[in-house]
């Protein structure tokens, strides 16, 4: 009798630490579907992270484009086209503001109607697909339908899980009850078995075994997902990707779970058992056995069977995972206690009768064993809270915001033509750039924008790289330089260029940022335009202006600009209509403005500008600032936008000249009496060594004030 009275401890025990370790998993997931699913912040953020899935961002653009094509046939042979425009527009910064307030909606619709079924409109997305079509072919671009119909996305109707959800969502004080629930149990477990340490024990097996049913949970609906959803393979596979999405942070937060069940039961079983990892795996088998030939085992064990044989057809791979895993982290348990015990850490049964001394000494492995638990603890603990970032959903804090355009509030609804850009001239010629021969600027392009330079004057060149740096191309005239340098400069420059050595024969040009000869200096133009993207990407709310004086094939810059991907930012401007507001280009997030310098008549793409079309400018040969004229010089009447070049033309280029230039009194004065000359408020003033004087400043004092009434 005493026998089964151990027995039926032993095992209430057992029980009890189990069940506080799956309440504690009970708990984890319901924290989790109340971060991710019941809060509408972290639900719309997740579902614009789902964008950079490229099989969920494929069948949301599989499904804009079907529609449209449903309302426009003869858009059937623009498809690829379509496609690529919508894929840009997919991963813009607008359309996660479009898809965050659908995906508000949509959690509404779930958690707060009685709507029976569920739909993700993104229908303004429209609106960014006809922008980014019309910088390659407008007139397809005005054909392109819009309207309610288009971008519409059926989620799913309502059914059990949603109204179960429902109710879930209302008991959120519920998560709470069951963790204290779970302490109980431990509790309790540890006070009916008389042993704490083998409730411990029992506990970490229990949080292991609930990490592993709840991932095998989470498999199991993914598969359900890929066979079950209505439509096309992508269609499934999109569900399946987007319910791994949301599950992903709780699947790491069963890795931490599992990781701590290991630690937790791996060394508590070391205080208890003076068994080997080989001997405990035999005493498992006997146990087995010994259940085998009762009954009611048999029935218990023969139903395990049956379910795992269930779950290995329905779902072979979900359920080979899962047994994988749980293999591993029973070699993980058996090998963590046979370390400890070969360290010496297992604690010998302690005689009621033996000495004080012998006693103490076996206390202390316990007491070492204990610190190691918790320094084991603290480990695991402090691992996880360095990567909780990872382990959290998103927030929408983490989306990309904007506040103001180019920096200020009021800007956002001016036209261009009521906006100053400030500008660098030949911004390519900077010091710090290897190689660059009479500098016109300290910094490079990139530190330049992130200083606040909004317009960029560069010039684009063919070049060939040799061993000892590039050399121009020689069908171009480079006497054109002679009035900008002069003579005796221009044969000095010669001569510095010769030193480059011959056109390597069999080279092949690329295109270059030079100021005349590259030979004096030269950069990658799709360096330069990899670090304008970049720039536009991490400052949603910047509008930047390129001016090229260009030397090359048109078609060449736009190869050049989609291999770097900043064809998707490009703007189309159409003569006679009103200029786009700062607010317009970043809200379709077309913001890089491209004129072109020499293009003229030429064909180009729609995106690429005559500058001198829309442009009008002031001359730029000025030997002192007290030369600074506003005089008209290039450009129409009609052109709505005003250039005004304001640098010292001098050489070699010196930051003497531009420090009375480019100070505060001058660089005013020079704006307001080129407004009030010109007619028109000055759009872009370009300098040399941007870094001196009071260009920013200027230009913010200005762009505060506003255009004239």
């Amino acid at each position: 009798m005493p026998t089964l009275v151990r027995l039926s401890r032993a095992a209430a025990s057992t029980l009890l630490g189990v069940a506080a370790a799956l309440l504690v998993t009970l708990g984890v997931i319901r924290l989790w579907l109340a971060d991710v699913l019941y809060d509408e912040d972290r639900f719309a953020a997740t579902a614009v992270s789902l964008m950079e899935n490229d099989t969920v961002r494929g069948e949301v653009r599989r499904v804009v484009v079907d529609q449209a094509i449903d309302q426009q046939p003869d858009l059937l042979a623009a498809r690829p086209l379509l496609e690529t425009v919508v894929d840009t527009a997919l991963t813009s910064r607008p359309f996660e503001r479009i898809l965050e307030a659908a995906a508000r909606d949509l959690h509404r619709a779930i958690f707060s109607s009685d709507r029976q079924s569920f739909v993700l409109n993104i229908s303004d997305i429209s609106t960014l697909a006809q922008a980014g079509l019309r910088a390659y072919d407008p007139e397809l671009a005005d054909r392109l339908p819009g309207g309610p119909n288009l971008g519409t996305i059926e989620v799913a109707s309502r059914g059990a899980a949603t109204r179960l959800m429902e109710v879930d969502r209302q008991l959120r004080a519920l998560t709470w009850v069951v963790l204290a629930a779970a302490a109980a149990c431990f509790v309790a477990s540890g006070l009916v078995g008389g042993s704490f340490r083998a409730a411990s024990t029992a506990f970490g097996i229990g949080l292991v075994g609930g990490a592993l049913l709840t991932w095998l949970g989470i498999a199991i609906v993914a598969e359900l997902l890929e066979t079950r959803v209505p439509g096309s393979r992508v269609a499934r596979e999109a569900a399946r990707e987007t319910w791994l999405a949301y599950s992903r942070e709780l699947r790491s937060w069963m890795w931490l779970q599992a990781t701590a069940g290991v630690v937790i039961a791996s060394v508590a079983s070391s205080l208890v058992a003076n068994a080997s990892a080989r001997e405990q795996a035999a005493a498992v088998g006997r146990w087995f056995a010994a259940r085998w030939e009762q009954r009611l085992g048999r029935v218990a064990l023969s139903g395990l069977g049956v379910a795992a044989g269930i779950l290995l057809f329905l779902s072979p791979a979900s359920t080979g995972m899962l047994l994988a895993r749980a293999a591993g982290i029973a070699l993980a348990y058996l090998a963590g206690v046979e370390l400890l015990r070969t360290l010496g850490l297992a604690r010998e049964a302690a005689r009621r009768d033996a000495p004080r001394a012998a006693r103490r000494e076996a206390a202390i492995p316990a007491v070492f064993a204990g610190g190691t638990l918790a320094v084991a603890g603290l480990a695991v603990a402090g691992l996880f809270w360095l990567n909780r970032d990872a382990l959290r959903a998103p927030s929408s804090a983490d989306l990309v915001r904007y506040d103001g355009c180019n920096g200020l509030e009021e800007l956002c609804d001016r036209r261009l033509d009521q906006v100053l850009f400030p500008s660098t001239h030949n911004s390519m010629g900077a010091a710090e750039s290897p190689g660059w021969f009479l500098a016109e600027h300290l910094h490079p392009i990139d530190r330049q924008l992130r200083d606040g330079i909004r317009a960029l004057l560069i010039d684009v060149y063919y070049g060939y790289p040799t061993g000892r740096g590039v050399r121009t191309d020689p069908t171009l005239v480079i006497e054109k330089l002679e009035p900008y340098w002069g003579p005796q400069a221009l044969e000095a420059a010669s001569r510095l260029a010769d030193t480059i050595g011959p056109i390597p024969p069999g080279a092949k040009p690329g295109l270059y940022l030079c100021h005349g000869y590259c030979e004096l200096g030269a950069t990658p133009f799709e360096g330069v335009m990899r670090d304008l993207r970049a720039f536009l990407r991490q400052n949603p709310g910047e509008v930047v202006i390129l001016v090229l004086q260009d030397y090359v094939d048109p078609f060449d810059v736009e190869k050049a600009m989609t291999r770097t991907g900043l064809i998707d930012y490009v703007a189309v401007l159409e003569w006679g209509q009103p200029l786009p507001t700062l607010r317009e280009l970043i809200e379709t997030d077309r913001r890089l403005l491209v004129f072109s310098e020499n293009v003229k008549d030429a064909p180009a793409p729609p995106w690429y500008h005559d500058a001198f079309t829309w442009m009008q400018d002031t001359p730029f040969l000025f030997r002192s600032a007290e030369e600074f004229s506003c005089e008209p010089f290039r450009g129409r009447p009609d052109s709505p936008l005003f250039l005004v070049n304001h640098w010292v033309s001098r050489f070699p280029p010196s930051t003497r000249d531009a420090l009375p230039a480019n100070s505060a009194e001058v660089l005013r004065s020079r704006l307001e009496r080129c407004w009030q000359e010109r007619g028109m408020m000055p759009n872009i003033i370009s300098v040399n060594f941007s870094e001196i004087g009071d260009l920013i400043p200027v230009v913010e004092e200005f762009n505060r004030r506003g255009p004239r009434q």
